[in-house]
Order: structure tokens, then C-alpha cells, then sequence
């Protein structure tokens, strides 16, 4: 149960994560039904602190705490969202804003990994990348593919089994491909990406995931990263996606683009 596990880890929180706990444990019904800006002013500390909270006491971000919060105080079923067009539509966008925020600030904790170091130099000294995945992430992919095509990389996007494929057997030198799969690891895209990801791997050819952790695809990669936002399907949860995996890709094309400027600027002489 959350608020006991909130009491039990009371002691360790930093002093502005205590006050959201003590706000919490004080007025649950309050923090199971308040936004995070809410949350933040009732308890005096600033948004990225709720979220740090969360994170604290084991909740994937403030949603899962609210939703945690409501089973512990017997309310099993999530409450009605407001009708759109009525007087609760600015907390809906309240919502879906807070969702997108939330894994745009887990991205930020993402850029603190080493694997996305790895990534981009994958990526800096690929020639060809694909971008591989399914239904939701299919404008991402190629608003990802056009950006690097712009800056001199062969970019293509698939989000159909066969093209994807297609690609993997034509493996140009250096080939990269980027699969993404916000499902878990024994869902459908996860079986859906495996045949590519096979031949392009038998062909020499490196590969890089961006999904949930444990996913069964991770033997057929050279490297993973985790994606923020993969679970639910609350209000906003879609856009939320998306908007992490842009930026994501934007993180990556900028950090290969630098790479290259370091790597074609020749070095300063000692003493010079």
C-alpha cells in the first residue's frame, strides 16, 4: 500500500520531498484527485520535486501515486474524466499536459545514462539508418528519418513487417537500425519487429531499441534505451509518446551532428 510505504520511507526523503510526503499523508484525498501544480502549492515545493517524489517512494510518475493513492483509500475504479466542451476541459488539458511533462522529465533523467553516450556514437558513424516501428510512433519515425536525411544521413522510416525487411536485406554498409517498440515484452510489436531485426543482424548490421526494459528483442541489439511514458493508456498518453520519442531522436541527431564537428576539426597543438 503506498501511504504505508510513504510513512516507512519518510526519514530518507530529501527535506522538499518530506513536505510532499507529509501533504500526502496528511490529505491523500486531496493528492488523489489534485494536478501536480496542485500538489506543488499545497505542499510548497516546486513540480519536479512532486515528480522526484514519486520516483522516491517506487511510482512510475504522479499518476500511478494518484491512482495508488485512490486504491488505498477504496476507490477502485479511476474516476470519470470531465466531458470535453464543459467546465472540465481545462483539467483535462491539465492532464495531458502533466502526462507529456512527466515523460519529457524522465527523458531528462535518460540523458544521465551511459548507454545514451553509446547510442550516439552509433549513430554518429552509421551511413544508413532505419527507423523501425508501429502505429502511433509511424509520424515520428519519419519526422526522424526527414531530420537526419537533412543532415546527410541515408534515413528511411518503416512501420510495416514486409518494408522493414525490405530494408534489412539491403543492408548498405554501416547500416543502423532504430526499432521502437512501446509494447512489453511479450506483446505484438515486439514479435512483429523480431524477422527484420533478425536479417539485418545475420547481415552484419547493428541495431539499437528503444522500448520498455526486459523486452525480449534486447539479444538481437547492440545497445537499448529505455523510453519513458510506455505504460497505460491514461489521458494524453499517446502525445505524451510521442513527444518524448522526438525529442529523444532530436537528442540523438544533435549529439551525432557534434561528434562529427569534433571529429572533422582538426587538434589544437599543445602550447599553441
Amino acid at each position: 500500500m503506498i501511504i504505508a510505504r510513504i510513512q516507512s520511507l519518510l526519514p530518507a526523503l530529501r527535506p522538499s520531498e518530506r513536505r510532499v510526503a507529509e501533504l500526502v499523508l496528511a490529505q491523500p484525498t486531496l493528492a488523489a484527485g489534485a494536478s501536480i501544480k496542485m500538489i506543488a502549492a499545497a505542499a510548497g515545493a516546486s513540480e519536479p520535486t512532486v515528480i522526484r517524489f514519486c520516483r522516491a517512494v517506487g511510482c512510475a510518475g504522479v499518476q500511478d501515486l494518484k491512482r495508488q493513492i485512490a486504491r488505498d483509500l477504496g476507490r477502485h475504479t479511476p474516476p470519470r474524466l470531465p466531458e470535453p466542451g464543459g467546465d472540465g476541459l481545462p483539467l483535462l488539458a491539465a492532464q495531458v499536459i502533466e502526462h507529456a511533462f512527466s515523460a519529457l522529465y524522465d527523458l531528462r533523467r535518460l540523458c544521465a545514462e551511459p548507454a545514451l553516450a553509446e547510442v550516439v556514437m552509433r549513430v554518429t558513424r552509421a551511413r544508413a539508418l532505419w527507423f523501425w516501428g508501429f502505429g502511433e510512433t509511424a509520424r515520428g519515425l519519419e519526422a526522424a528519418a526527414e531530420a537526419f536525411t537533412r543532415d546527410g544521413w541515408i534515413a528511411q522510416a518503416a512501420a510495416d513487417p514486409s518494408r522493414q525487411a525490405a530494408q534489412a536485406r539491403s543492408l548498405p554498409q554501416g547500416a543502423l537500425a532504430l526499432a521502437v517498440s512501446f509494447s512489453g515484452p511479450a506483446a505484438g510489436e515486439t514479435t512483429a519487429l523480431e524477422p527484420a531485426l533478425r536479417i539485418h543482424r545475420a547481415g552484419g548490421g547493428q541495431a539499437v531499441l528503444f522500448g520498455p526494459p526486459g523486452s525480449a528483442l534486447a539479444a538481437l541489439v547492440d545497445a537499448s534505451l529505455p523510453l519513458p511514458g510506455t505504460d497505460g493508456d491514461w489521458p494524453g498518453a499517446g502525445g505524451a509518446r510521442l513527444a518524448a520519442l522526438a525529442v529523444l531522436f532530436d537528442v540523438l541527431r544533435q549529439g551525432a551532428l557534434l561528434e562529427r564537428e569534433r571529429a572533422a576539426s582538426p587538434p589544437e597543438r599543445a602550447g599553441a
